[in-house]
């Protein structure tokens, strides 16, 4: 398509027609338009609020992080609700902020025009208007708790609300939230002031935190803040036992052996409340004797008996306010009953530092009732120091954490039979090895003008703190120097000419090594 030139006669008329206030006037406009398009981009009011009996807010945000208004000014106007025009100002407020309050007029029945002026370094800019019924707007004041009652099961909550409004009454949704342990339960009612809110199916003896925010529905997007209140349910007595365990010692005298109970506190929320004393005893099978460790503070989680080598039945219990657990038992089989199989392997894997997986197979042709996983650290001193995890029969691996590197555990893990345990499968295990912080200690067995037979004691595994790779055995005579490498506790070193040797012995794990004590040796030495 061909394009025609202007003719002489329209160019003078264009030029003729923009006169300099003509140019002036197509200037501001043009400014005025390109401000009003930048506001729109870059200041934007997001929401109202009209918190009920104290203010209206509203909250903005700009799109250009480098507006850095000195300060901000936003003005709420009565509109009609059908052509949104401007009627009576409700008010105007001042801030640097990114929201300002003007005070509220108590009347929800209304529409609202609002919009912001922002100062700034070029110049003011001012958001576009924004538009809000009342009643869609509404935040509710939050609701209080004038009364609690607790039972084992059910909590009672007597609410109310300040100022509570008739027109308000039909339109009011509560929600309430109890947690426990980390457990959230959830439920969204309608409900009216000074009513009771029964919550069921609680925990005994359980604390809970107990939430309440109410909302008017034809303001859905609006929630109160939350009211709260901690209380306890009522105890009952715990509905499960202990978790038992023992450590059997051979007899320290004729008859007599020492038994350690071990337990550990029933879980909740079986426990259903606070324990505060265990029982524990013990009853010969084949007589009529007994043996018990009396009340036992809630602190205590083992006890220590001298019981006979007969075969016995110990019991432990818990009690809390409202009552005692079920008894847990177990059976203490005759020292001279033979042992029932230990797992048929165990296998050790280290995870990180401080966390291994222990993993084991069940023993063949035999009907378990769950294991027994044992950890102490090497050396231990005793069952005070002993770790136990009691485990289900389908169980066939758990991971041990808070250990420590370079600590040698001795791991073990014990077939359950009914009531009966059966022998340990045990393995010693490091998270990471280390190297030796001292080495053998040498001891020279015999000389002779040739020969010098050696032997040192094994450096304790605790102090190895690794698992032994070999030794290394360093002579030198003369300044002349000589290393033999080996992995038994005892050498020969032959060919010797006659003279005094330098020596030590040098014990390496997978990590590193070192060096025992160095002693000097004459040839021609007989036996100690």
């Amino acid at each position: 398509m061909s394009r025609r030139k202007p003719s002489q006669a329209g160019l003078l008329l264009w030029r003729t027609a923009v006169t300099p206030s003509v140019l002036l006037w197509m200037y501001v406009m043009n400014t005025f338009l390109n401000t009003a398009a930048a506001a729109s981009l870059t200041l934007a009011i997001t929401q109202c609020v009209i918190l009920r009996y104290s203010n209206i807010t509203c909250y903005w945000e700009t799109s250009d992080h480098h507006l850095n208004a000195s300060n901000y000014k936003l003005q709420i106007n009565i509109t009609n609700c059908d052509s949104k025009e401007n009627f009576n100002v409700v008010g105007v407020c001042d801030t640097r902020g990114s929201n300002c309050a003007v005070q509220h007029i108590n009347s929800e029945l209304l529409c609202f025009r609002a919009d912001v002026l922002a100062d700034t370094h070029t110049g003011s800019i001012r958001s576009p208007p924004y538009f809000f019924i009342g009643l869609k707007s509404v935040k509710l004041p939050p609701p209080q708790i004038k009364h609690l009652k607790s039972s084992a099961r059910c909590l009672h909550v007597v609410w109310g609300m300040k100022r509570f409004p008739k027109d308000v009454k039909n339109h009011i949704r509560l929600q309430v939230e109890f947690t426990t342990h980390d457990q959230t339960r959830s439920q969204t009612v309608r409900a009216y002031s000074n009513e009771t809110l029964e919550l069921c199916d609680l925990h005994p003896g359980s604390k809970y935190t107990v939430r309440l925010r109410a909302q008017d529905d034809r303001a859905d997007a609006h929630w109160s803040s939350w009211t709260s209140i901690d209380t306890t349910t009522a105890e009952k007595a715990p509905s499960a036992a202990p978790r038992l365990w023992r450590h059997i010692q051979p007899a320290e005298e004729a008859g007599k052996r020492r038994l350690t109970l071990l337990w550990k506190p029933v879980s909740w929320p079986e426990v259903n409340g606070v324990v505060l004393s265990y029982s524990a005893s013990c009853r010969s099978e084949l007589d009529s004797s007994q043996w018990t460790c009396g009340a036992l503070n809630a602190s205590r989680s083992s006890c220590v008996l001298a019981v006979s080598t007969d075969p016995c039945h110990c019991n432990l219990t818990a009690t809390n306010s409202a009552g005692t657990s079920p008894p847990a038992h177990l059976y203490i089989p005759a020292h001279t009953d033979a042992e029932l199989p230990p797992p048929q392997s165990i296998s050790v894997t280290p995870l990180d530092d401080t966390r291994l997986k222990v993993e084991w197979t069940a023993a063949l042709n035999q009907s378990e009732s769950g294991f027994v996983l044992q950890w102490s650290s090497v050396p231990g001193s005793g069952p005070a120091s002993l770790h136990w995890e009691q485990m289900n029969k389908t169980a066939r691996s758990f991971n041990l954490t808070g250990l420590l590197p370079e600590v040698p555990y001795n791991l073990s893990v014990v077939k359950l039979y009914g009531r009966r345990a059966g022998s340990a499968k045990s393995v010693i295990a490091f998270t990471r090895e280390g190297a030796p912080s001292v080495g053998p200690k040498m001891t020279v067995l015999r000389t002779s003008s040739s020969v010098i037979i050696l032997q040192w004691e094994p450096v304790p595994l605790e102090k190895l703190h690794g698992f032994i790779q070999n030794y290394t055995v360093l002579y030198s005579i003369n300044g002349k120097s000589e290393k033999v490498c080996t992995r038994a506790e005892q050498i020969s070193l032959t060919g010797l000419t006659a003279g005094t040797y330098n020596i030590c012995v040098m014990a390496h794990t997978a990590v590193g090594g070192a060096a025992g004590p160095w002693h000097m040796v004459a040839g021609l030495r007989m036996y100690k």
